[in-house]
């Protein structure tokens, strides 16, 4: 026991050191902008900011029915360029909410909807979407003394942070799942 504690903290301290401060926690000023019903789930259209004017844009899977509060889970998407459409990250999490689970599942920075690098004469990014855009944004992290990957982990508490503000979801039972980066 005395082993792991020591080596959850060598792990937090490193953690710390290569990702840098958080930022605090600001107004997540969410809001639902859509929501499609599939029958026995729906789908919510979810927008919150994990940094000030920083949108993450997300998709809340729940059951249509349900009683009480519902247990709920964080599910990061891995490297796909369409992110939360992704067909393996749908598949989990319409399955998990046919099981009676919320799940939160957004788009990484330059995945799905949240391109950064937008060449709006061709639609399309200046550099490529997924891994081409965190390349180009990784090294800009850099120089500014920042790492992209704190942008994503950020996300995530964020969006638990978000789960915890909803009246349909049990706090205290949180969890997360993810795939392949996610």
């Amino acid at each position: 026991e005395d082993d792991f504690a020591g080596l959850r903290s060598r792990v937090r301290e490193k953690l710390a050191e290569m990702w840098g401060a958080f930022p605090e926690r600001t107004p997540l000023n969410a809001r639902q902008v859509g929501v499609v019903d599939r029958g026995d789930y729906v789908v919510e259209r979810i927008l919150f900011e994990s940094r000030p004017d920083f949108p993450v844009t997300a998709n809340l899977y729940r059951p249509k029915e349900a009683d009480g509060k519902l247990p709920a889970v964080i599910f990061p998407c891995g490297h796909t360029d369409n992110g939360k459409a992704g067909d393996t990250y749908q598949q989990f999490s319409i399955l998990t909410a046919r099981q009676g689970f919320a799940v939160l599942t957004w788009d990484p920075l330059s995945q799905g909807e949240r391109l950064q690098l937008w060449d709006s004469e061709n639609q399309a990014s200046l550099v490529g979407a997924g891994t081409a855009e965190h390349r180009v944004l990784g090294n800009q992290c850099y120089l500014l003394g920042t790492n992209l990957m704190q942008y994503r982990v950020w996300d995530a508490v964020r969006a638990l942070d978000y789960l915890e503000t909803r009246a349909d979801v049990d706090a205290t039972r949180l969890g997360i799942a993810g795939q392949s980066g996610g």
